[in-house]
This record gives C-alpha cells, sequence and structure tokens, in this order.
C-alpha cells in the first residue's frame, strides 16, 4: 500500500510536489520509470522512524521515536531492522520487553533482510553456505 500510494500522488501533478518531499526509496531512479511500470523503488513509511541507515544506536532510536506514538493517531511502527543476521531469541525478547516497558512504543516489528536464490528457490544462509555453492554456474548474485 505504501508503495501504490506514493506511485499514484506522482502520476498526479497536483500532488507529486509535496509527494517527492516525503517519499522514501529511490525516487532518483523512480522518476524516469514512473509511467511504465507500478514497481517502483518507492514508498510512503507506515513510520515516523529515524533513516535505517542512521549512524545511531537503537537505544538512542528507541528514544528519538518514541515520543511520537501518543500523539499519531493513525498508528505508528518501529522497526527493529536486523538485516541478516540471526540475534539470539533470548536477546530478542529481553529487548521486546524493555521496549514494552520503558517506552511508548505501542506496535514493533523484527526485520530481517533476505537473499534468496531463485536457482535453488531458498534463503542464503552465510552460516551455512559458501556462496559458490549457492549460486548456479555462471549465475549472479543481485541486489
Amino acid at each position: 500500500t505504501g508503495q501504490r500510494f506514493a506511485v499514484a500522488d506522482l502520476l498526479n501533478k497536483e500532488y507529486r510536489g509535496g509527494a517527492m518531499k516525503v517519499i522514501k526509496g529511490d525516487l532518483e531512479k523512480a522518476l524516469p520509470r514512473l509511467g511504465s511500470t507500478r514497481d517502483l523503488p518507492i514508498y510512503y513509511t507506515n513510520g515516523t522512524h529515524v533513516a535505517p541507515g542512521a549512524n545511531v544506536t537503537m537505544a538512542e532510536r528507541m528514544s528519538i521515536e518514541h515520543v511520537f506514538f501518543p500523539i499519531v493517531d493513525g498508528g505508528n511502527i518501529f522497526h527493529i531492522w536486523l538485516g541478516e543476521s540471526r540475534p539470539n531469541p533470548k536477546g530478542l525478547m529481553e529487548m521486546a520487553m524493555n521496549l514494552c516497558r520503558t517506552t511508548q512504543i505501542g506496535y514493533f516489528a523484527f526485520t530481517r533482510d533476505l537473499t534468496v536464490s531463485l536457482h535453488q528457490f531458498h534463503e542464503y544462509r552465510s552460516d551455512r553456505n559458501r556462496i559458490s555453492e549457492w549460486v548456479s554456474a555462471g549465475g549472479r548474485i543481485q541486489a
């Protein structure tokens, strides 16, 4: 939905200027392809999140974002970006309990990145596979 609304707003000349100020993703890549596809690398966020690449600790991120939860009527989400790591489940539980007890964050999600082989149809696990065994001969890794 966040992607669909962002694309629709860019297609509408009345909303384009305002949309370009708040749309997340790769607007530079999306604009030349606008009108030729709806699958563009842009979206509206479903949270008031600090940019995933920001140089802040998780504790700082929580401190910044939790103050928005009581004032956002339409709902908000706190993203806990894990990358491709597989943290200790007990540590995740402790973090979740701490988040619930000490912040105003009402809704959160642990979000992992996945690398999937389109040849083998399963997730690449760096702890189990060497990349040369996982990618088919002549195959490429696409980010």
